[in-house]
């Protein structure tokens, strides 16, 4: 039986159509699965506003700064890093639905709980997408696909239960869905929309950030290969994709981008550097596409031989086009931050780190998930082994292989690649259900408790637990009996007993002082410009690079040197969440700032003005 290729599934998929659970029921379990999961989050944000992470709070703020008057192109914060503003990257789309919906309930509530309805909603609007994307998917590669599996494997993504969380406003949804609907175009490439699915996409995704963009490159140049291979047997495919991404490029360039910044060249978001390089691979394509006929011989060596050497050629340049103009570019989006502003910030971001460190330094029980990956790849190879593989099956696959290798370069790969083992993961789970159930015939319950048991092995939960485990194990064996912690991460208060300190009754005292500028740890200064109408001096936003690196070395200096970049930015409060530092950094870094402002000795200069048992430190600068 072929569990791969739909070729020979329709009249199953008639015969079981009826017993497949429709749309409006698919919107409902998945909504019901959001209640359920994050009920106890729910109504805590909505009494509080506290979301999951900063780049929430600044994304709320620059959707407040337009529906309150600022231009479409204008994406600074005037109220981060005086008195220039903060400079910003992100693209002002994202800001579109979460604006429109806020002003939708703002006609039937106040508005601070509009904007809180709508942080609830719009990541279920974005996970109810990307299940019917994910689903159609499933279905094309395997029609028979039980619907309610689809929807497991998607919604208990690891990813999917962090990054559509109520709260959760920021760009990354929208990037998943992104990301599935290019990998639907890759399923559907026989079909007329397939390939300008794809084009089209990319191009989205790229208008609305660069986080998964070499990701998204590879599966470009997998399209490439089936061109080689054959495929692709006509080249249409590829000219397909290029025009719909010159297109759409075009269009939402014109969109995204200020005309006095169209020739701007910024390595970090969207501009005339990636534009550059979209037209250059579609390019590229075209001239692939057009040489199909000429590129094709008897033997098939001598066909795929050509095909590579005139790939390489036009890669090769692109490339050297893309590099003659943009040379600063060429070590990635974030090449041209200063060295100290790396060393002292960007090394120390968790997402930005590769899967070694990521797992040595922060989080040892992501070790479950490469393993998890692995595994998923060869449970996939087997499949393709054992039963004809579709091409839009082999693209998955591939993604999957992509998503796998890249999460060594950068640990986020795995955030939206992680996506691309739904389809594989229901294809596991029916066939392992078919085969048992052959195997146990007038036992369901034993096929169904083994079906059952595999189902939870293939979640990707499960591999987290798995990893924790393991990590544990290996650190009490590994261990010399030092229990002592870690020092602080200075600027981002302790980690001895972390608080995010992002809930706004945190901010009450703040918000009742005269309004000023407050030197602020890191990862609480968006929350302070919503909470408050104080201005900050920044975030872990990297154009703002000296912001940055005077907040970490405020906190991480001693008295002097603090007190001179207090002096020089004229801040008139200092504002830090109220961890207590451990054991060992009050040993150790017992002179920072951070550490004295955490014990209760601040400097004579700052003088302590919030109340006994705040979460937030509030400090007014004496001048004394």
């Amino acid at each position: 039986m072929t569990y791969i290729s739909p070729a020979n599934s329709v009249t199953s998929q008639s015969a079981a159509s009826g017993e497949k659970p429709s749309a409006a029921k698919i919107v409902l379990w998945t909504v019901l699965f959001q209640l359920a999961w994050h009920f106890r989050k729910i109504i805590p944000f909505m009494q509080e506003g506290s979301f999951n992470d900063s780049d929430d709070f600044l994304r709320l703020h620059q959707v407040r700064n337009w529906m309150g008057g600022q231009g479409w192109f204008d994406m600074s914060v005037p109220r981060m890093n005086l008195p220039d503003g903060g400079d910003m990257h992100w693209s002002r789309m994202v800001d579109v639905p979460i604006a429109g919906l806020t002003r939708f309930f703002d006609l039937f509530v106040e508005t601070q709980t509009a904007e809180r309805l709508t942080a609830v909603i719009w990541p279920s609007v974005l996970v109810v997408a990307t299940v019917f994307v994910l689903l159609a998917i499933c279905e094309k590669l395997f029609p028979q696909t039980n619907r309610l599996l689809a929807l497991l494997f998607t919604v208990t993504s690891i990813t999917a239960l962090a990054e559509f969380a109520p709260s959760r406003i920021d760009h990354h949804g929208i990037q998943i869905l992104a990301y599935t609907l290019t990998l639907l175009g890759l399923v559907n490439t026989e079909k007329t929309w397939g390939n300008y699915l794809i084009g089209a996409s990319i191009a989205f995704s790229v208008a609305i950030g660069l986080d998964v963009f070499l990701m998204l490159v590879f599966i470009l140049a997998w399209l490439g290969f089936e061109w080689v291979l054959g495929i692709d047997k006509t080249g249409k495919g590829l000219a397909k994709t290029a025009i719909a991404m010159l297109v759409a490029s075009v269009v939402l360039y014109l969109i995204n981008i200020a005309p006095s910044q169209w020739f701007v060249p910024r390595c970090d978001a969207n501009s005339i550097v990636y534009l550059s390089g979209l037209w250059l691979i579609s390019a590229a394509f075209l001239v692939m596409a057009a040489s199909t006929s000429s590129l094709t011989f008897d033997a098939n060596l001598k066909t795929w031989s050509a095909r590579v050497a005139l790939g390489a050629i036009l890669a090769a340049g692109a490339a050297s086009i893309l590099y003659a103009f943009f040379p600063q570019c060429s070590a990635g989006p974030l090449s041209t931050i200063t060295p100290e502003l790396n060393e002292e910030w960007l090394s120390k971001i968790s997402e930005a780190k590769g899967l070694i460190d990521y797992i040595r330094e922060d989080s040892p029980a992501t070790i479950g998930i490469p393993v998890y990956l692995s595994l998923i790849i060869g449970a996939g190879a087997l499949l393709m082994r054992k039963h004809k593989a579709s091409s839009g099956f082999l693209a998955i696959w591939v993604s999957v292989v992509i998503c796998f290798l890249l999460g060594f370069v950068q640990v986020r790969a795995f955030r939206i690649g992680i996506f691309a083992t739904v389809p594989i993961c229901v294809m596991i789970a029916q066939y392992a259900w078919e085969r048992l159930s052959a195997r146990f015939e007038g036992k369901k319950v034993i096929a169904m408790a083994m079906t059952a048991l595999l189902t939870a092995f293939l979640l990707t939960p499960t591999w987290l637990v798995v990893g924790d485990f393991v990590s544990g194990v290996w650190a009490v064996e590994t261990s010399d009996g030092d229990t002592a912690a870690a020092p602080s991460s200075v600027g981002n208060t302790s980690t001895a007993a972390p608080k995010t300190c992002f809930a706004q009754s945190d901010y009450s005292f703040l918000r009742s002082l005269p309004k000023g500028y407050v030197l602020n740890a890191l990862n609480i200064g968006p929350a302070i410009l919503v909470f408050t109408d104080h201005s900050v001096v920044g975030g872990n936003y990297h154009r703002n690079g000296d912001a940055i690196l005077d907040i970490q070395r405020f906190f991480a200096s001693k008295e002097d040197k603090a007190r001179e970049i207090i002096s020089r930015r004229q801040t008139g409060y200092v504002a830090i969440c109220n961890n207590q530092p451990d054991a060992s950094s009050l040993e150790t870094l017992r002179d920072f700032m951070e550490i004295r402002l955490l014990a209760g000795k601040s400097p004579h200069w700052l003088e302590r003005i919030s109340p006994e048992g705040d979460n937030l430190l509030v400090f007014r600068v004496t001048g004394k």
